[in-house]
């Protein structure tokens, strides 16, 4: 409990300054446009700090399997670009499948087992503001730490997005989970950052306030009144089963 109510300070710290700095259509552009110029440097850049400074990553051991050290990998970029690089690495089979991403088999080359677990994947660097999980459809839950600087260029390429498909403006509404499922409070806060609010959240899942999930429900309660208070908006989860989904139709 100690580490959740942690997590809740952090999350209310970095909510405030997320809240009160919305982002134009203008700032989108300009983030998505940075990160396009930017994208050699940025990926070398956290390719040392995230995989090569960071002896845990089952990434860095299928590099050094395949005898691919920093210095090398720097080449690849520098001369034939991101794209051609990373051809050469799977050729070279340095790549991982889904079924390892997601930890249901282990990393198995010629010479290299890895056992691996999904939070062996996690990104290292990020600030873990709060911490959120899968839905588990497509395999075990996964848990997923997420800080506001990733949420906000995140919220800057949905913006763009809607942007190319017209629907820059429109009134949007999410079905997506309550925490602790990750999709429907990183729906709200994308749609906080650029500057069209969420008029309604359905939830396919209700808060609970019973023990095991309390964390939980205090979380989206924060992520709600936190918003209120310093001039945004979350809307309050409605609960929707999908035995019977016809409110959100109407």
């Amino acid at each position: 409990m100690l580490d959740d109510l942690r997590m809740f300070g952090r999350f209310a710290a970095g909510l405030r300054p997320f809240v009160q700095s919305p982002l134009s259509l203008a700032d989108c552009r300009s983030l998505v446009e940075q990160c396009i110029q930017d994208r050699e440097r940025n990926f070398l850049l956290l390719m040392k700090k995230a995989v090569f400074g960071h002896p845990q990553s089952p990434y860095l051991a299928l590099l050094r399997w395949a005898g691919v050290e920093y210095g090398d990998l720097e080449r690849m970029v520098d001369q034939d670009g991101i794209e051609a690089a990373l051809q050469r690495l799977f050729k070279a089979d340095v790549y991982v499948s889904l079924d390892e991403f997601k930890g249901r088999r282990p990393i198995e080359r010629s010479g290299l087992r890895l056992a691996v677990t999904p939070e062996d994947f996690d990104n290292p660097l990020l600030a873990r503001e709060f911490e959120v999980r899968t839905s588990g459809t497509t395999g075990p839950i996964k848990r997923l730490a997420i800080d506001f600087d990733l949420l906000k260029y995140d919220a800057a390429h949905r913006r763009m997005v809607y942007e190319a498909n017209g629907i820059g403006n429109r009134p949007t509404a999410a079905y997506r989970a309550v925490p602790p499922g990750s999709s429907g409070i990183k729906n709200a806060l994308f749609a906080l950052k650029f500057g069209n609010p969420l008029e309604r959240w359905f939830s396919p899942t209700a808060v609970s306030w019973n023990p095991k999930m309390l964390p939980s429900a205090i979380f989206t309660q924060v992520a709600v009144r936190g918003a209120q208070l310093w001039k945004g908006s979350i809307p309050h989860p409605e609960h929707v089963p999908l035995e019977d989904a016809r409110p959100v139709s109407r």
